[in-house]
């Protein structure tokens, strides 16, 4: 390898720093969100320790976000072990990095397992439950990382979405074509490989560690990549009929307005098989313009899921049922 420069010590330095500083804020919030909670497990207080859970959960999330800094702290001291001229004016040095950020990593991944032990006791009657290993612990925070990430990505997409359903309601195209860069900036398709190829992992990481106290919790984690493998693939479905819709007319008048005051709402669901509780988004769309059904139709059965998805083929559907006049 290449010597060691002084560049790759102040990077070291730097990522040691991050995780230190990181560290201070989770000690902190660690040690008020277990005490309390302890102390409510200890009292059997019912109402406290629902109140105490949140606070616990959210410094669990920080403790594992805090490892995935310490790890990459100590793969910076790791690289200047491997300059073995380096090693020998500068040991003192590595020793320093290195002992402090593996001490961190010692006892996050024990507050960590602490974190779920509480939780669990909370949750299970006071349930005492055994230790695990670091590794164990180590290697869950990673996944659990990346299925928070990845969950905080739909509220975004949600909100995208509402956004062209709005847009397309009150035939706008320019917040239109907003929403739908946005949602194409999104690109659901990696998303959804990526929940999908940690499912396995999740696996894995039960038959490594049989006997971990935290299998309760990897069996959500693979729930949860599995619901938002799914949720993106939707995702990804529902923008992709956005794309096709093309361009919507700001200034289309509904000629046919008296004409779709008309249409028997309950009628069309039935022949489109759409639930009762869902006919308020078809009425929405049947009292719209009639030269936009095709495209309003296509879109609801997307989001409803509904068998047949072809605007055309379903107003071709309602004009058979005499629901709307060919």
């Amino acid at each position: 390898m290449a010597p060691v420069t002084q560049k790759d010590i102040d990077e070291t330095r730097t990522a040691v720093r991050k995780a230190e500083e990181k560290n201070r804020t989770v000690q902190t919030n660690y040690k008020k969100a277990s005490t309390a909670l302890a102390g409510a497990i200890q009292d059997k207080n019912e109402s406290m320790v629902k109140l105490y859970r949140s606070p616990l959960n959210d410094v669990a999330k920080e403790i594992a976000d805090c490892l995935q800094d310490v790890e990459f702290a100590i793969s910076r001291v790791n690289y200047l072990q491997q300059d073995e001229e380096f090693m020998k004016t500068r040991f003192a040095l590595v020793e320093q990095l290195l002992g402090g950020v593996s001490k961190m990593r010692t006892l996050l991944t024990k507050q960590l397992l602490e974190c779920k032990r509480l939780d669990k006791a909370a949750n299970d009657s006071l349930g005492e439950l055994t230790g695990d290993q670091e590794d164990a612990a180590s290697e869950y925070a990673h996944l659990e990382k990346v299925a928070n990430d990845l969950q905080a990505i739909v509220p975004t997409a949600n909100k995208h979405f509402a956004a062209a359903a709005k847009a397309i309601a009150d035939h706008k195209q320019e917040p239109l074509t907003a929403a739908r860069m946005a949602l194409l900036n999104l690109e659901f398709g990696k998303l959804k490989m990526t929940a999908k190829a940690h499912m396995p992992k999740v696996k894995e990481f039960l038959k490594k560690y049989p006997q971990t106290e935290l299998k309760a919790d990897a069996d959500w984690l693979h729930d949860s990549f599995q619901k938002l493998h799914d949720d993106f693939a939707t995702y990804e479905k529902k923008t992709l009929l956005l794309v096709e819709m093309g361009q919507i007319s700001a200034t289309e008048k509904d000629a046919d307005q008296d004409e779709t005051a008309k249409i028997d709402v309950a009628k069309a669901a039935k022949v489109l098989g759409i639930a009762a509780k869902d006919q308020p988004k078809l009425n929405k769309v049947l009292t719209g313009r009639p030269g936009g059904y095709e495209k309003a139709l296509s879109a609801l059965a997307a989001e409803l899921e509904l068998e047949e998805q072809n605007g055309k083929k379903l107003v071709a559907m309602l004009e058979k049922a005499k629901v709307l006049q060919a």
